[in-house]
């Protein structure tokens, strides 16, 4: 099972930014449909990199303030932190072998 962190504008600070591994989030809404359909396969890359990136998600419907601090206005975008900085940014409709190589960038930086 994934250990995606359900991320809030309450707790972003704490788990995101001073979380000491790079960490991966998804912005999303349940009503953005390349959102749902890159999801399950987000969920998959959390489980077979979890040892190496930490993953979170984060629903901009019901928690507004962070994705506003971070300019998000297309869904999905996924942000890459570092030391609390974002290092990388993928944004849109994209194919699954993009996500993936998003991903592995940013597993290959940090190993």
């Amino acid at each position: 099972m994934s250990a995606i962190l359900t991320a809030t504008d309450a707790n972003f600070e704490t788990e995101i930014i001073r979380n000491p591994r790079p960490t991966v989030v998804f912005f999303y809404a349940d009503w953005a449909e390349p959102a749902r359909v890159i999801a399950p396969f987000f969920v998959e890359l959390a489980d077979e990199y979890a040892e190496d990136l930490h993953f979170a998600r984060l629903n901009v419907d019901q928690h507004p303030q962070t994705p506003a601090s971070y300019s998000i206005t297309a869904l999905p975008t996924f942000l890459t932190f570092n030391a609390g900085v974002v290092v990388n940014r993928l944004t849109g409709s994209i194919p699954q072998t993009r996500l993936q190589d998003f991903i592995q960038h940013a597993v290959a930086i940090w190993s």
